[in-house]
């Protein structure tokens, strides 16, 4: 039986063997997770005004944000990751990818539309984005007044910034059983990097986008369901899930766990609150 990982979590390690291990995992999973029929991905494209001809997704990963929003010919998604797995697969699901997921082949799936750099440097002029969006960015780039900085550096005067993040509520009862149920099995939690380096410094949102020079527009949550009918979902959930201090085999045993409960029962929800975070330049 191995052993938890001890000491400090190196976190950069950790998320470059993660996405090269698994690119596209994230997209899998956010993609599958619904809340009245729509994706979290439809959730965030919601805030982005048709008139935005110029929009950069951030950390773009595998690319199913870009593609969400590449709904006009007069518009030029930049997709922007330091990951060139992730890179990789965004390709491989350019242009084929839209047309079997029903969107239009367009621009998204050339390899102009995906840049390899970092969040914290960005490969763009000053005041050269109308719209900048992000999944998951801003929960585990650090340190995040430099990403924040960044983002209001690329951003034109009057320009949106809009980020979709894990939070942990709202939550219905049944949700927090089957959760707490999940993590017994795992003998642990999610982690993240923490918010900064100085462990008794917190960054909200709201204080991150007024130092930069921006004002919040709005902060909303919602609720979305994961799907688990078969070991195939089990296995794509547990595995999308940052897990640096939980050893293999339990996560082994929680993915049979959740195989045995939907086949119980036909099927099992697993809970994913987000929170759709807005401000303007």
């Amino acid at each position: 039986m191995s052993k938890a990982p001890r000491g400090p979590i190196d976190w950069a390690g950790y998320l470059a063997q993660f996405h090269e291990s698994r690119p596209g995992i994230l997209e899998d999973v956010f993609s599958r997770a619904t809340a009245g029929g729509a994706t979290p991905y439809r959730w965030l494209t919601r805030v982005v005004s048709n008139r935005a001809k110029t929009v950069l997704d951030l950390s773009c990963g595998s690319g199913r944000l870009g593609r969400e929003l590449d709904t006009s010919d007069e518009r030029t998604i930049v997709g922007v990751d330091s990951s060139m797995p992730e890179l990789r697969v965004a390709l491989e699901r350019g242009a084929a990818a839209d047309a079997a997921d029903g969107f239009p082949e367009t621009s998204i799936g050339r390899q102009g539309s995906w840049v390899c750099g970092s969040p914290l440097k960005l490969p763009l002029a000053d005041e050269s984005v109308d719209v900048v969006v992000s999944v998951m960015s801003f929960s585990i780039v650090r340190p995040l007044p430099v990403l924040m900085a960044e983002v209001a550096r690329v951003l034109r005067p009057g320009g949106m910034f809009a980020v979709l993040a894990p939070t942990n509520r709202p939550m219905a009862l049944r949700d927090l059983k089957v959760m707490a149920r999940m993590y017994a099995h795992l003998r642990g939690k999610p982690r993240l990097p923490k918010r900064s380096q100085d462990a008794d410094r917190r960054y909200s949102l709201t204080k991150l986008v007024t130092d930069a020079g921006l004002r919040k527009l709005e902060s909303k949550r919602e609720l979305y369901r994961y799907p688990v009918y078969e070991r195939q979902d089990a296995e794509r959930f547990v595995h999308s899930l940052y897990l640096p201090k939980v050893r293999p085999e339990r996560i082994e045993a929680t993915i049979d766990w959740l195989d045995k409960q939907a086949a119980k029962t036909g099927s099992v929800e697993l809970p994913m609150p987000m929170r759709r975070f807005a401000a303007v330049k």
